[in-house]
């Protein structure tokens, strides 16, 4: 593709890319939506999801840098400060701090989601 698309057809090119590449879920998260996984597979995920997006907001800010679009840069940025830790000094929960308080309510242990050792792929990820 050689020229550029207007944002609601990038998502459109993006969403059929995406649809040709992977028709169906992954047999985990389709067992996640369904209410189908047992609770030691929800607490596996859950400790995985977590480490995965962790660090998320450095991503973003990776692309906040690069990008020459202000709306979305806008939209990196709000995202970056939304995935950050607790900037607004507690008034708003940071998703690191929704992540941990759900892990505690499905029964991981505070400790155990902050320290646990994430699968091979998802520590590569992180060391990206």
């Amino acid at each position: 593709m050689s020229q550029l698309l207007d944002p609601p057809d990038l998502i459109a090119d993006l969403q059929h890319t995406l649809e040709q590449r992977h028709p169906r879920p992954h047999p985990i998260r389709q067992l996640l939506l369904s209410g189908r996984l047992t609770k030691e597979q929800l607490q596996w995920w859950a400790k995985n999801q977590f480490h995965e997006f962790r660090n998320i907001h450095r991503f973003f800010g990776i692309g906040y840098l690069k990008c020459p679009i202000p709306e979305l840069c806008r939209m990196l940025l709000e995202n970056m400060v939304e995935e950050g830790e607790d900037l607004f000094g507690g008034k708003y929960p940071s998703h690191h701090d929704l992540w941990v308080q759900f892990a505690i309510g499905i029964g991981i242990p505070r400790d155990e989601i902050l320290n646990y050792e994430p699968l091979p792929g998802i520590r590569a990820a992180l060391e990206m």
